[in-house]
């Protein structure tokens, strides 16, 4: 199994759930709570389940001894 078999298997089983499968917005927006996918739809009264993949783009740190 390679990667994109594992998104696809996620996407699939949380499609099956009900959840909205909806793509990554990739630009600085600190926290998760601050994606589009989430953040306007969380000011709203309505039930709202989705799910997505984000990257990961922290500097890396190094360890310094």
């Amino acid at each position: 199994m390679n990667f994109q078999s594992v998104i696809a298997t996620l996407n699939q089983f949380w499609s099956d759930r009900g959840c909205l499968i909806v793509q990554p917005y990739d630009t600085e927006k600190g926290a998760g709570t601050k994606s589009p996918h989430t953040f306007l739809r969380a000011i709203g009264t309505a039930p709202w389940i989705n799910c997505y993949l984000e990257s990961l783009d922290w500097p890396r740190q190094e360890l310094l001894l």
